[in-house]
């Protein structure tokens, strides 16, 4: 995972809390892609695992991203898929086995500050910007969590750099639960947004452009 540790800026919590998103979002993604596949759905298996290839290859879970993209050609090409859904099935329960050991990582060393699985509309979103804006929800959470007045100004703040959209909207409504010193609301609908942000890291584009590159060729 050293990979996906250095896109996010060393930032161990927050690779930990991505990777249980994962593993609440895909934990029987080989048991739907058999369903899929039965069922005769090619189109949908195909959509499944390109997502899956590009969240796994994000994460830095190589042999994950490989299965899933191997799988995605041969549904794509229309042949049988029993061998490359037992491979997938496989990098998979190798990929969630990793993450349930999550407790014997080392902490966070950064110097910094229910998932989706695409990036928010907009040519504004891009993984900078959801990283930056994750380290300010770190910190407008500390302050809701002692029912801080500032909260109101570190919201407005936020709300001042999300584009337009369901999670501008969505702040917008957190700030006026600070307002109206509904701090329990208030953090329920940080939630949501954290939520919304960890999709864009994983999915939104890098700026710097190293994220289309093929997954056998990242580094492992």
């Amino acid at each position: 995972m050293d990979l996906a540790r250095k896109r996010l800026g060393g930032n161990m919590e927050l690779l930990r809390r991505l990777l249980k998103d994962f593993a609440g979002a895909y934990n029987d993604a080989d048991r739907q892609m058999a369903t899929l596949i039965s069922e005769g759905d090619a189109a949908a298996g195909m959509a499944l695992a390109h997502t899956i290839k590009g969240v796994a290859a994000n994460l830095g879970a190589q042999p994950l991203a490989e299965a899933a993209q191997a799988l995605e050609a041969d549904l794509r090409d229309d042949k049988n898929p029993a061998a490359p859904l037992a491979d997938f099935s496989h990098a998979l329960s190798v990929a969630l086995e990793s993450i349930g050991r999550l407790g014997e990582w080392p902490e966070n060393r950064s110097s910094s500050s229910d998932p989706g699985d695409a990036c928010p509309p907009g040519p504004e979103w891009n993984r900078q910007l959801a990283l930056e804006l994750d380290g300010e929800l770190d910190g407008l959470a500390r302050l809701i969590g002692k029912n801080s007045a500032r909260a109101e100004d570190a919201a407005a703040a936020i709300s001042g750099r999300l584009p337009s959209g369901p999670l501008a909207e969505a702040m917008d409504q957190l700030g006026a639960k600070i307002r109206g010193f509904d701090f329990r609301g208030a953090k329920a609908l940080l939630a949501d947004i954290r939520r919304g942000v960890d999709a864009a890291i994983l999915a939104c584009p890098d700026p710097s452009g190293d994220q289309d590159s093929d997954p056998g060729e990242s580094s492992r």
